[in-house]
C-alpha cells in the first residue's frame, strides 16, 4: 500500500492542526448556534457538527498513537486521515459560506447607503 506511517513529529504536527481546526468549530458553533435566525442553512449547521465530531475522532486517535509504544503501531493511517479530511471539508464549506455572506453583506449595505 502507498500509504506510509507517520513519525511521531509528523504526528505531533497533525494534532496541531486537529487542535486548531477544532477551535475553529468551536469559535463557529459558538456563534452559529447562538443565533436563533430562520436563515441558517441546514447544510452550514450539519457542516459545522460534523466537522467539530470529525476533528474529535481524529485527534482522539492520533493522541492514543502518540502514546503507544513503537512496536505496537495497531492503528492503520487511514483510521485518522478519514476523520481528519472530513474535518477539513467541513471548514472549506464554512469558508465558502463566510465568504459568500461577506459579498451579500456588502451588496445589501451598499443598497441600503443608495436608497
Amino acid at each position: 500500500m502507498l500509504i506510509t506511517e507517520l513519525s511521531r513529529d509528523q504526528l505531533s504536527e497533525f494534532a496541531g492542526l486537529l487542535v486548531t481546526l477544532l477551535i475553529f468549530f468551536s469559535i463557529d458553533a459558538k456563534f452559529r448556534f447562538r443565533r436563533r435566525d430562520a436563515s441558517q442553512k441546514t447544510l452550514f449547521r450539519v457542516s459545522s457538527i460534523v466537522g467539530g465530531l470529525a476533528a474529535v475522532t481524529a485527534l482522539a486517535v492520533v493522541w492514543v498513537e502518540l502514546f503507544l509504544p513503537e512496536d505496537n503501531k495497531m492503528i492503520h493511517v487511514l483510521v485518522y486521515f478519514v476523520p481528519a479530511s472530513l474535518a477539513i471539508i467541513a471548514a472549506f464549506v464554512l469558508s465558502v459560506e463566510v465568504i459568500f455572506m461577506r459579498k451579500s453583506g456588502r451588496e445589501s449595505n451598499d443598497a441600503s447607503q443608495e436608497g
